[in-house]
């Protein structure tokens, strides 16, 4: 039943009442909720879903004496819906008297960073520039040699220093939120950190593609990156 729906354009937005991970809470015993945190992530990740950064909170729920919090709200999404709608943002509002706090959904144009590589564009540039004569098949083959090397050039571009990039941006995120649980943060300073999530978001999908390109093997989506198995295939 999971499989089936994940092949459409799934979003989940809520309450989910459990915690993913356990800087998630403060003020409550976290043992009891460890197996539950389990469950909950092998279903986000079961289902080939994507949690879409919260901008602007980082706990959702507060207890009404306020000596307990924890990030309970969330957006879920699938592949199918981020291609079709990748610039969704959810934002957490005020609380007011409930105790949760205003959750929405919103669409934004730059918030999210650079847009996925188009193939098509290079292709068709490629394509158009070239100036090569001569019989069909020949100019078929010289212009797939052209494409070649702009794609190896693109991919230099792109994947050179990838990893520094990303652990770059992930130091950046973590000076940002240990800022924002001592003493908040500056409008300019949430926005900044949200650019650094989308850039962040953006980076590792393409890491994980060159992953899965490398690999070829069909086990790859159950997350064994990281095994000596794995790494003893990859060319």
């Amino acid at each position: 039943m999971v499989k089936q729906v994940t092949i459409g354009r799934v979003c989940i937005v809520g309450d989910f009442n459990t915690i993913r991970e356990e800087n998630e809470s403060v003020g409550r015993a976290i043992s009891s909720d460890i197996n539950e945190m389990a469950r909950f992530n092998n279903f986000i990740e079961g289902c080939d879903l994507v949690e879409i950064p919260l901008v602007g909170r980082k706990f959702t729920w507060y207890r009404p004496d306020g000596m307990c919090k924890s990030k309970l709200d969330r957006l879920l999404e699938n592949s199918n819906w981020l291609n079709k709608w990748p610039d969704v943002i959810l934002k957490g509002g005020r609380r007011s008297l409930s105790d949760h706090v205003l959750i929405y959904i919103e669409g934004c144009k730059k918030d999210l960073g650079p847009k996925p590589f188009n193939y098509k564009d290079l292709i068709e540039r490629v394509w158009s520039a070239s100036n090569i004569k001569g019989w069909g098949g020949y100019v078929m083959k010289e212009k797939l040699k052209e494409l070649k090397t702009e794609l190896k050039t693109w991919s230099r571009e792109i994947f050179k220093g990838m990893d520094k990039r990303i652990e770059d941006k992930k130091e950046k995120i973590e000076k940002l939120d240990l800022l924002d649980d001592t003493f908040g943060l500056e409008e300019d300073e949430i926005t900044r950190r949200h650019n650094l999530l989308g850039d962040l978001m953006i980076e590792t999908s393409w890491k994980e593609s060159q992953w899965l390109q490398k690999s070829k093997l069909k086990w790859m989506k159950e997350g064994d990156v990281n095994s000596n198995f794995f790494h003893s295939w990859v060319k």
